[in-house]
């Protein structure tokens, strides 16, 4: 037989809801309701709560299909309390981004605290640390250990002074390194500052050895051909003994030009020593054997300047007029075409390939200048030699200046032999100061 319970109505509201995805609601979640402000049949509640620790959220809605009355037991009292006025809600529990978001943030927060305490540098990397890119992270992570904690290095002090001093002692200083560095670049060639005589300014066995001087045949300079008087262009010896140089300048501009060109200045001054070049070369002088060799090698020299755009011997070789020795051809092309040998001073291995640069073609230059200096006892014309070399006037005054010549104007007789008034004339004099160094010259 059944019990008998008391059962006392209530006048109170009570609100009954069921998560379908959730096992339990943690007690400090708080759920609100939310009712219309319209009161009609259709409308409905809403039941909403938000769990922070938990990242969760929780909606239902009220079943309006039927009526609930819910009944509370009292085992105490066993009374059964019957609430008729209850709301039943049906509803699902899901994650919320915003919720998870201010969660990870304050995580992050706590793990670590990004305050204004530290260095720029210091807060700059911690918020790379905690928004930066990988990238961004990786780097902050090298740079972090490659950085040297100046404090563990106090006790080491001493010893790494001395390591430092003992390893820069054979090190140059300032000076010593800018006179290096000059010297590097300097494109003239040799020169003695403490020189007392005009000849030793320049010394020739330092522009290019006696060997490659001597290699240089010159006995055909010696020989005279015989020639019918109806011949007369063939007659004219200065001509003929310039045709015997390697290269000659300026070929196309006719044979009243190559007269009065530098090269034909030259052999004609040599034919004024020795009105007859004899067969018999044993009363030749060695002056005159040394000079016709230093003019052999510089026409050989001009050579490679109207070719320097050429890289490859064989080509270069077709330029020239009379090919020159193959020692003094390898010993052209390892100074001025920037090639690179193990073989020491012997140039008895042919080069191939060679590449004059903007610097290569600055001190070829200065070293032809040098040699014409010499040979014109160091008073050198300019306007001729600047037609013969295809040059501005002004880039040659700028290379004879850093030779440390002076420009002066020709004399009545210079003029008279250049065939042109009032041309400007390179003198080299004692004594003699080294030019400042110039990088490079503007055509």
């Amino acid at each position: 037989m059944g019990k008998n319970v008391d059962v006392e109505i209530s006048n109170g509201d009570a609100i009954v809801a069921s998560f379908t995805n959730s096992t339990n609601i943690p007690e400090t979640v708080s759920l609100d309701l939310y009712t219309s402000s319209k009161v009609s049949s259709s409308s409905k509640a809403i039941l909403h709560g938000e769990s922070k620790e938990s990242n969760l959220q929780y909606d239902a809605d009220e079943l309006k299909d039927s009526q609930y009355v819910l009944g509370v037991y009292d085992s105490k009292t066993e009374s059964i309390k019957l609430i008729p006025q209850t709301k039943m809600f049906s509803g699902r529990v899901s994650s919320s981004k915003t919720l998870i978001n201010d969660a990870k943030l304050v995580k992050k927060l706590k793990r670590k605290d990004i305050s204004n305490d530290g260095t720029f540098a210091e807060r700059r990397n911690k918020l790379g640390e905690e928004f930066g890119t990988k990238k961004a992270k990786k780097a902050i992570t090298e740079a972090a250990r490659n950085k040297i904690d100046a404090g563990m290095l106090e006790d080491s002090q001493i010893d790494i002074v001395d390591g430092i001093r003992k390893t820069t002692k054979s090190m140059p200083d300032r000076d010593q390194m800018a006179k290096m560095v000059e010297k590097e670049n300097r494109v003239i060639p040799p020169c003695n500052t403490d020189a007392t005589n005009v000849e030793e300014i320049y010394p020739i066995e330092e522009i290019v050895p006696e060997e490659i001087l001597q290699s240089f045949a010159i006995d055909i300079f010696f020989h005279t051909e015989e020639s019918t008087d109806s011949d007369n262009e063939e007659k004219d010896e200065v001509l003929k003994k310039m045709s015997y140089l390697p290269y000659v300048p300026a070929k196309d501009r006719g044979r009243s030009h190559q007269k009065k060109s530098t090269f034909g200045r030259l052999i004609s001054n040599i034919l004024n020593e020795r009105t007859t070049l004899s067969s018999s070369t044993s009363n030749i002088s060695d002056d005159l054997r040394w000079k016709l060799q230093v003019i052999s090698y510089t026409s050989m020299l001009m050579g490679l300047y109207f070719n320097r755009r050429s890289s490859r011997r064989d080509k270069l070789l077709t330029s020239y007029d009379n090919i020159p020795p193959a020692r003094a051809i390898n010993y052209m092309l390892v100074n001025f075409g920037n090639v690179k040998t193990n073989s020491g001073n012997s140039y008895d291995r042919d080069i191939k390939f060679f590449n004059v640069g903007p610097k290569d073609e600055d001190k070829l230059l200065c070293y032809i200048i040098v040699l014409l200096l010499t040979l014109f006892e160091y008073r050198l014309e300019l306007s001729t030699l600047a037609a013969d070399l295809s040059l501005k006037p002004s880039k040659l005054l700028a290379l004879v200046r850093t030779l440390g010549c002076q420009v002066v104007a020709s004399t009545k007789n210079e003029d008279k032999e250049s065939g042109s008034a009032s041309t400007k004339v390179a003198v080299l004099r004692v004594p003699f100061k080294v030019p400042e160094l110039v990088s490079r010259f503007r055509r």
